[in-house]
């Protein structure tokens, strides 16, 4: 009888195990504080994050998982070169704009500003994660590493180097193979570059000068010195807010303000776009309505058409699109009619059809573009509503992401796009209080951060394996 006992314990344990879905990692930081993740990054051999943990440095450190447990390790960024002690020997308590590279992680280390800050590769193992380059300008910036993107088999990064001279360089993960691409020479004050976006082999970007007529200046590059340059000096007349999005009939669009010489305050906005070549990066599009309701304003592209939200005085910030023309830059729907806003948020182009959130009375609803027409797929949470930090993530033909309920609170949820598919996936945090799933990642399994009540904000991974019709599993606190 006591072995039949054992035998139906060990089963029970190892199927309460086998059903923890999501499942709980790492706790980085033990106790309820949390390890603040900021980012979850996946190549394709390990899913990297960055997170604190309770020693005694404050700062986010490099880990990696494998999806289990006991795979899921930290690693140490320790540069030793030389044998101790040495002034060329230094560790990095930071793991900062996380990029994958095939298998590999790139990413900036340490990063103090104003001070120093390397570019890091990881593997995964501690032997491969490896420090390939430090930056020390005496110049005050905000870190001497601005921004990382990969493309053609490189991660590009913009950078202050030691001569306090703005750079764009790029590495493929070992040292013989990183190098400097272009110098911005002619300019003494080192302006920033920022929003990095790869499109169709070229890299653009944005020149801030910050500290010299403080301009921003468009640029692109195909990683060669050659093919580096500039399309606009944005003068005194505009200035860069919004991210480069994918390109439609051969045009990449990006928000700017047009600024009111009198008032900046009363500043408008105007869409832009680019072919990659200076005489084809001309404005398209001018919005009737202050700039700083236009933002960075959430976009996706379905076929030849980018749709994102933008204000106007007349209908709010509601949806809209553009062909990359003036004439084909028009309002789709006016969801809350008139002048109130219902601020689109999360567009995504899920299987040829465009997903999203939308405030409504001050809950976020989830939406789906049928025609011009924007219909309410489910009324999710009349309490909570779509989480407007959170995004859609496609895994295994679903979209997974963050909602709450009344019951609830914010908690995963998953949908095909129909309503009779549209479940809260996971209670993580039992209660009304919810996890709040942030940093959702595509693909299978799905990472995230959220808090259990328990832990804090931690790691988990959600096995999406069986989709929509998984979700008879359960998740073991």
């Amino acid at each position: 009888m006591r072995q039949i006992y054992l035998a139906v314990l060990f089963l029970f344990a190892a199927t309460t195990a086998f059903c923890q879905n999501p499942l709980l990692l790492k706790d980085v930081y033990p106790g309820a504080t949390g390890s603040s993740i900021q980012q979850i990054v996946k190549t394709s051999n390990y899913t990297f994050f960055n997170a604190e943990d309770d020693d005694a440095d404050t700062d986010r450190g490099l880990y990696r998982t494998d999806g289990t447990t006991g795979g899921t390790i930290r690693l140490n960024l320790s540069y030793l070169p030389d044998p101790p002690p040495s002034v060329n020997n230094y560790a990095s308590t930071k793991a900062d704009k996380l990029t994958a590279l095939g298998d590999k992680v790139i990413f900036a280390g340490d990063n103090f500003a104003p001070g120093y800050g390397e570019i890091w590769a990881s593997d995964g193992t501690q032997a491969g994660t490896i420090a390939l380059e430090r930056f020390q300008p005496t110049v005050a910036n905000r870190g001497p590493v601005y921004e990382l993107a990969a493309m053609n088999g490189y991660v590009y990064y913009g950078v202050i180097a030691g001569n306090n001279k703005t750079q764009i360089r790029r590495t493929d993960g070992t040292a013989a193979g990183t190098s400097l691409v272009y110098e911005f020479s002619s300019y003494t004050t080192a302006p920033e570059p920022g929003l990095f976006k790869v499109i169709n082999g070229i890299l653009y970007f944005n020149i801030y000068d910050r500290r010299g007529a403080g301009n921003d200046m468009v640029w692109r590059t195909d990683g060669t010195t050659a093919g580096t340059y500039q399309l606009r000096d944005m003068g005194a007349d505009y200035f860069l807010m919004g991210f480069f999005m994918e390109p439609v009939n051969g045009a990449t669009c990006f928000m700017t303000g047009k600024v009111d010489p009198v008032n900046f305050a009363s500043s408008k906005t105007t869409l832009f776009k680019t072919d990659g070549t200076p005489a084809g990066t001309v404005p398209v599009y001018e919005f009737n309505g202050v700039y700083n309701n236009n933002l960075y304003p959430s976009y996706a592209v379905i076929g030849n058409t980018v749709y994102f939200s933008a204000y106007d005085n007349v209908n709010g910030k509601e949806l809209w699109k553009t062909d990359g023309t003036t004439a084909g830059t028009m309002l789709v729907a006016d969801i809350v009619p008139g002048a109130g806003s219902s601020s689109p948020l999360n567009l995504k182009n899920f299987n040829g059809q465009l997903y999203f959130s939308a405030n409504i009375s001050g809950t976020y609803k989830f939406y789906k573009l049928e025609g011009n027409t924007a219909v309410m797929i489910k009324d999710i949470a009349p309490l909570n509503g779509i989480n407007g930090n959170s995004s859609f993530a496609i895994s295994n033909n679903s979209l997974v992401f963050t909602a709450g309920s009344a019951t609830s609170g914010a908690e995963l949820w998953i949908s095909d796009g129909t309503a009779a598919n549209t479940f809260e996936a996971a209670d993580i945090n039992p209660g009304v209080n919810g996890s709040s799933p942030m940093l959702i990642t595509s693909g299978n399994p799905v990472y995230f951060s959220a808090n259990n009540g328990v832990n804090g904000t931690e790691i988990f991974r959600y096995d999406n394996t069986a989709g929509i019709a998984g979700l008879h599993k359960i998740y073991v606190n």
